[in-house]
């Protein structure tokens, strides 16, 4: 029913039998000769109990797997996918864009959000590692940033994380392979807004002048 003999080049044991008409040649992965009898002598109990009909080959198996297996395996293993990175997740976002779903001023945010999350966070860190004390850390340390001249609002961290937190929940549900937890955003906290100070009339913001005029974040406020 089947026949195996060494390769002469490589010296791997090589199976060769035929199964609904069709002549299967394949490789044994060992050099071993009683490790190819053994397991050419599982191949052909199998064979025999699949044209006996006593098995049936499982629907959609591929046949050299399920038999080189002994039936434990009907798919070829894939090899694994290569975990994620912040720059891939990025990466990935941009390069599937659905043309004319967001205006170019809307991206180009984004792209500047993407920017400070990759410089702080690192572009090379697995998507895996990232936790919620990690995105604590961005949001304290951009905090004391400032730029031209003017500290990093609350308002603005909290628009970067949520860029952030809407590319990895996208991803979590269209490349599951890749991305297999949501954003861990629960649980963090941002600096206070400066609070607005209350609303005053015109006649008490004449008095304030009468004792000596607004403070300066007053004017801002008029």
């Amino acid at each position: 029913m089947a026949s195996i003999a060494p390769d002469p080049k490589s010296g791997m044991w090589r199976i060769q039998f035929i199964y609904a008409g069709k002549p299967f040649h394949k490789s044994l992965k060992t050099r071993k000769s009683e490790d190819a009898t053994a397991l050419a002598g599982r191949i052909e109990s199998k064979l025999f109990h699949l044209i006996t009909f006593t098995l049936a080959l499982p629907l959609g198996a591929d046949l050299w797997q399920w038999l080189l297996s002994d039936g434990r395996r009907e798919q070829k293993p894939e090899p694994p996918q290569k975990a994620w990175s912040l720059r891939n997740l990025f990466d990935w976002y941009f390069t599937n864009q659905t043309k004319n779903a967001k205006e170019s001023n809307t991206l180009r945010t984004e792209r500047i959000h993407r920017n400070h999350l990759l410089r702080l966070l690192g572009e090379s860190v697995l998507m895996s590692a990232i936790t919620p004390a990690d995105l604590q850390d961005y949001i304290n340390h951009r905090a004391t940033e400032t730029w031209r001249g003017n500290a990093i609002t609350p308002g603005t961290i909290a628009k970067e994380i949520a860029s952030l937190s809407m590319v990895w929940n996208r991803a979590a549900k269209l490349m599951p392979q890749f991305i297999r937890v949501p954003c861990p955003t629960d649980g963090l906290k941002y600096p206070k807004k400066k609070q607005k100070p209350p609303f005053q009339t015109w006649q008490q913001i004449e008095r304030a002048i009468g004792r000596g005029g607004l403070t300066d974040e007053e004017k801002r406020e008029l």
